[in-house]
């Protein structure tokens, strides 16, 4: 018995002139047997080189297109076809998505990362002297692929702020698709799934990779909007929050960033809420940002007593309340007005949240701290010497402390 099937996917982003030979199952088909018998290309952007067929136990899962593969008899549900793909080089594809997901999550990136960053992908290798030519310098270098080796958003990110994002989407519970963005201040709006090579680039003001010099809110907004217009020009789809709104105008749209990373979308999230249905569906979680602006009805009531409640850092606060959001809350009641109710009521349960009144110290005296107690117990991490350096009294940030500690680290390894 003969049948006939066509199946599309869309070809990883970032993936231009090196594709390698990709596999894919076929879903069952009511008939008894499948035979691939070949394979075309849907549109200019790629050719198809190879097409196998046979059966294995063991896939590898992915995105390729966009390719069709015409199914045309069936004799093994469990066919495996390979097509290996090459697009046209300067061609890029958006990642994929549902195609009517839920609810839409956006997290701000991670500083950590799971692989080494090459030195030319540090923002503060490009000295410019505006925020457009620094754009358009450090965009250049991600399409010409300067990284060392792609990687999907979601395994190149670490730390606790993001295994949080992540398990609020894994763990979602109601059986709808969820979708989690990322607000990337190295590539802009992108998948979780979208392929990236590694950069290092923040909109937090005080770091050496920090997208403005002087930490003005302006210069934040400027460099979102060239990532976006910079993802427009390559066909990047969404290529920016008011594009996904658009996209999906009836979906709720979930926002958690820090303040740094809000006053960089700010722009573009107010243009978004004007392409949602219902404005009550912009829902936006920063604990240290003033609830005022013209974004002031979308904060829900939170800050750092709701620590309590959720525990864990601070910095991955934001992540735990949108976490608790997609674990309790149906899609159909994500609306502003009815999470603030809800927030209200837990905010004003919550005890004062802690205050530290701790002494600075210099770099030096943090630094003959952690020699003494690495001399005395050379296993030790940095996180635990923290606990300790904190618990007397004294103030340093993890950031600080964390490079200390490996600057120091390596001095009491090679001194005998």
């Amino acid at each position: 018995m003969n049948a006939s099937a066509a199946i599309a996917w869309t070809i990883p982003p970032w993936q231009r002139d090196n594709l390698s030979p990709t596999t894919f199952q076929l879903p069952p088909h009511p008939s008894s047997s499948t035979t691939v018998t070949r394979a075309t290309s849907i549109t200019n952007a790629c050719t198809c080189q190879s097409v196998q067929w046979g059966s294995s136990d063991r896939l590898t899962p992915h995105s390729p297109g966009p390719t069709e593969v015409e199914v045309t008899s069936v004799w093994d549900q469990q066919a495996i076809i390979t097509v290996e793909l090459k697009p046209k080089i300067g061609i890029n594809y958006g990642p994929v998505e549902p195609t009517q997901p839920s609810i839409n999550v956006i997290v701000a990136c991670s500083a950590r990362k799971t692989v080494r960053v090459r030195v030319g992908m540090h923002l503060r290798a490009i000295k410019r002297a505006t925020i457009e030519s620094r754009v358009r310098t450090w965009t250049s270098k991600l399409q010409d692929g300067c990284g060392n080796g792609l990687l999907p958003a979601a395994q190149l990110y670490c730390g606790d702020a993001w295994a949080t994002a992540r398990s609020g989407i894994d763990n979602y519970r109601l059986g709808s698709a969820a979708s989690l963005w990322v607000a990337s201040a190295g590539y802009g709006l992108i998948a979780s799934s979208e392929r990236v090579y590694p950069y290092s680039a923040t909109f937090s003001p005080r770091h050496q990779d920090s997208v403005g010099a002087n930490g003005e809110k302006s210069d934040r907004m400027r460099w979102w909007k060239g990532l976006c217009d910079w993802a427009r020009s390559i066909n990047r789809q969404p290529h920016s929050i008011e594009e996904l709104a658009k996209r999906h105008p009836s979906t709720p749209l979930l926002i958690a960033v820090s303040p740094d990373y809000l006053s960089a979308l700010a722009s573009d999230l107010l243009a978004a809420c004007a392409q949602l249905t219902d404005p009550d569906l912009l829902v936006i979680v920063s604990t240290g940002s003033p609830k005022k602006g013209k974004l002031a009805a979308h904060f829900l009531p939170c800050d750092a007593r709701l620590e309590h409640r959720f525990g864990g850092a601070r910095n991955s606060l934001n992540n735990r309340i949108v976490r608790h959001i997609l674990e309790t809350t149906k899609p159909e009641h994500v609306r502003c007005s009815l999470l603030t109710k809800r927030f209200k009521i837990l905010l004003g349960r919550q005890p004062e949240y802690r205050t530290f009144n701790r002494s600075t110290v210099t770099d030096h005296h943090v630094a003959k701290f952690i020699a003494g107690q690495m001399r005395a117990r050379p296993d030790t991490s940095h996180s635990a010497l923290l606990r300790e350096f904190r618990d007397g009294n004294r103030a340093c940030a993890q950031n600080r402390f964390k490079r200390i500690f490996n600057s120091v680290k390596k001095t009491v390894i090679t001194t005998p």
